[in-house]
């Protein structure tokens, strides 16, 4: 019999999910292959449900997208990377504050805005399978 969850015990599990926008730290050093030590900062840019297996696509894995960032904080936005969200966790309230601070001062020195295109990935991902 499935247990039902409490409101408190919902809210819990929201409020630790991993949503676009939020700052993540890297928890493995599996990544520093793509320049992304342990310890380093990614900002997530989306998500993307990619089949875990070639021979079955419908057993699908969340995957974020995400852009690193540098040791000074400033986001790298000319990289693009696909990775698993158990290789990094939400960093801490102060953390986030700070380079939400450097993110918004970095676009505020732009003079021309980029509209996303939410609908069209920028690049193939390498587990998924090709049609």
């Amino acid at each position: 019999m499935e247990k039902n969850l409490t409101l408190e015990e919902v809210q819990k599990i929201v409020e630790s999910m991993i949503r676009s926008m939020d700052f993540v730290s890297i928890t493995t050093e599996a990544l520093e292959e793509v320049d992304m030590p342990k310890g380093s900062n990614a900002l997530v840019i989306g998500h993307r449900a990619v089949p875990e297996d070639h021979n079955d696509p419908y057993t699908q894995r969340v995957k974020l997208i995400v852009h690193p960032v540098d040791g000074e904080g400033h986001l790298d936005a000319s990289r693009v990377l696909m990775i698993d969200p158990r290789n990094v966790e939400i960093v801490e309230d102060e953390v986030q504050e700070k380079l939400d601070q450097i993110l918004e001062q970095d676009f505020a020195a732009k003079d021309e805005e980029v509209e996303p295109d939410n609908n069209v990935l920028p690049f193939k991902p390498v587990d998924a399978p090709v049609n």
